[in-house]
């Protein structure tokens, strides 16, 4: 889970693992191959366009809140804060 001014949103395992290194590293460009290797093993067979369908998933669970997730055409992307919540928001695995 991960709460926006106590507001408590819910995220699948790999929605979350992509939403911590991007809490993580806010403010900074998280590439493409950094999310990949975060989110799942070694080995894995999952395809950029994976990324790209979680990531949209998690800006739709975060845009009521104001928080945006950015794409960095051809690199990756980049969480940024807004007046809605500081770089210190919770965020807890389940």
């Amino acid at each position: 889970m991960f709460s926006v001014n106590g507001v408590v949103i819910p995220f699948s395992k790999t929605e979350f693992r992509i939403l911590s290194l991007l809490i993580r590293s806010i403010n900074s460009v998280v590439g493409f191959e950094e999310l990949w290797e975060y989110a799942w093993a070694r080995g894995s067979s999952v395809k950029h366009k994976n990324i790209h369908v979680l990531v949209s998933k998690v800006r739709r669970k975060l845009a009521p809140y104001g928080v945006r997730v950015d794409s960095v055409v051809g690199v990756g992307y980049i969480l940024s804060h807004g007046s809605c919540c500081t770089p210190t928001s919770k965020a807890v695995s389940n």
